[in-house]
């Protein structure tokens, strides 16, 4: 399984989303991660493919079948997000609290 990182360099005080990666750690597997500036040409098209609406935030792809054998599809979307065909997007900005993030105006 793969995390993505998708970051928002240009806001300073915005939370960390490797910590949000962190957290995800614990629920699931992780063989890999990686960083994306969402002001990329790879951020941009993750933004539009996905509709992400606020940044930073953080994607999981892969195999995640064994996963959702022991309904975390469900868990995913009553605490973080959606399923969005091959990647589950962070979209749960109440489990930010008080933390900063930049919404996006699509």
């Amino acid at each position: 399984m793969k995390l993505t990182h998708l970051l928002d360099d240009s806001c300073e005080d915005c939370y960390d989303p490797v910590s949000l990666g962190n957290y995800m750690r614990t629920v699931v597997f992780v063989g890999s991660d990686e960083s994306i500036n969402a002001s990329s040409a790879e951020g941009q098209a993750l933004i539009g493919g996905y509709n992400i609406s606020f940044i930073p935030t953080v994607l999981l792809t892969g195999d995640l079948e064994p996963y959702e054998a022991i309904g975390f599809k469900e868990f995913w979307e009553i605490q973080f997000g959606t399923k969005d065909g091959d990647a589950y997007v962070f979209r749960n900005t109440g489990f930010l609290g008080d933390l900063k993030y930049t919404e996006l105006g699509q």
